[in-house]
């Protein structure tokens, strides 16, 4: 897969941020596609079609930032149809091999899903938000840890107890290894 490709497209999501700064605000370094710096318009091109089809493959092969990257590209609508639904999926594929930028945005996906759904689902979500925002923050991911304390304010001790759970429970799942490739 072409790994170079993504990391500049992707410019280093969030990774050159100063701690605590907001990702895409001037003089954090970000270069995110959902937070570009400035004025509000990006710096980068939209990905062609062949990168897309680049990131995809690598994506369906396991690759933890194509899969974050094909996530945000799906958030966005870059490279086809906005689909928050599909960019759930990959944000959650990567953020179960340990990725904390995708925990980070499965977060904030599941987070504003609670707005929206009916009080059992907008539970759930809520726990869901809090698990990848605690897991996020444990690798010191910015601004995570202020967006678990503004979450578990509107959750009761049993639901803040359980997302601690959760959070504890989890375990990376480690990436199959496969043949190289030529």
């Amino acid at each position: 897969m072409d790994a170079l490709w993504i990391q500049k497209w992707m410019g280093r999501i969030f990774s050159s941020s100063p701690r605590g700064a907001k990702p895409g605000a001037p003089g954090s370094g970000s270069k995110n596609p959902l937070f570009p710096a400035g004025n509000g318009a990006e710096d980068e091109a939209a990905p062609t079609d062949s990168e897309v089809a680049s990131c995809r493959l690598a994506a369906d092969h396991g690759d933890a930032l194509a899969q974050l990257q094909l996530g945000l590209m799906l958030a966005k609508g870059q490279g086809g149809l906005k689909d928050v639904a599909s960019a759930m999926s990959w944000f959650e594929k990567a953020a179960k091999q340990g990725n904390p930028d995708a925990q980070f945005q499965l977060a904030m996906q599941h987070q504003r899903a609670s707005y929206r759904g009916a009080s059992q689902d907008a539970s759930e979500s809520k726990l869901r938000a809090y698990q990848w925002y605690y897991l996020a923050a444990a690798q010191g991911y910015p601004n995570s840890s202020d967006c678990l304390a503004t979450l578990s304010i509107s959750m009761s001790y049993a639901e803040v107890t359980e997302g601690n759970r959760r959070a504890l429970a989890f375990a990376p799942e480690t990436r199959p290894q496969t043949a190289a490739r030529a």
